[in-house]
């Protein structure tokens, strides 16, 4: 589950230019990665996006999706 979560981190560095989780040092880089809390990406993407970058980078693990799961969201599956 951490590879999807990397993969919503990927596509939130994409899209933002910027990671979704910065600190100062590592304790305050970890406890903003815990909290899920972030920045939203710029309003020129789409809902669809915003929503696949939020599932993907949910903070508890049982909550994202699998691969077979992502794959299969509309905005991946119209492009697969």
């Amino acid at each position: 589950m951490t590879d999807i979560w990397s993969l919503g981190v990927l596509l939130y560095e994409m899209c933002a230019l910027r990671p979704p989780f910065n600190g100062q040092n590592l304790h305050m880089l970890a406890m903003q990665i815990v909290s899920g809390h972030y920045s939203p990406i710029p309003d020129c993407f789409s809902p669809d996006v915003k929503n696949l970058i939020k599932i993907m980078l949910m903070v508890e693990d049982t909550r994202r999706p699998t691969i077979n799961e992502l794959i299969r969201i509309p905005i991946i599956a119209k492009r697969a």
